[in-house]
């Protein structure tokens, strides 16, 4: 996975000479990390509210 130098997106986008660097597969790159990232992100909060469900749940069956 290729990385962009750490400065904002918005740089890369919007100056007409820096805009050549963003081809579509960086492009893409960027879109499909971010929707990855999304999704892990949504799945780890299932989770810790599963876990905080469970134990709020313990507390009734004993």
């Amino acid at each position: 996975m290729s990385t962009l130098p750490n400065k904002s997106l918005d740089f890369f986008i919007f100056d007409s000479h820096k805009k050549k660097v963003l081809n579509w597969k960086i492009r893409f790159n960027i879109i499909e990390g971010n929707c990855s990232r999304t999704y892990l992100f949504t799945q780890i909060l299932k989770i810790k509210s599963n876990s905080q469900r469970l134990e709020s749940c313990q507390h009734f069956i004993r």
